[in-house]
């Protein structure tokens, strides 16, 4: 028998921190955000569009992204939250 592991579907907010965290020190067009945060065409204009009207990311150029201090803001409150429930502290 072929044994399948079952893939762990991410959160929104997983998604959200993946896509902050690529723009951060890239500027990448879109291709390069969906390949690295593994996501479909309909997903990026979704997440893309929710970002940008929350103000974490911006367009940069006609096609590029950048994370904003607000995006920044965002990474560094959940990368706390992960780790106080990781170490069990919650």
């Amino acid at each position: 028998m072929i044994s399948q592991k079952k893939k762990k579907s991410r959160s929104k907010l997983e998604i959200y921190t993946a896509i902050l965290k690529f723009c951060l020190n890239n500027l990448p067009y879109k291709t390069k955000i969906m390949q690295k945060c593994n996501l479909s065409g309909h997903w990026y204009k979704e997440y893309i569009y929710k970002l940008e009207m929350r103000g974490m990311l911006e367009r940069v150029e006609k096609r590029k992204f950048k994370t904003t201090e607000k995006g920044k803001m965002f990474i560094s409150l959940y990368e706390k939250l992960s780790g106080l429930l990781e170490e069990g502290k919650l």
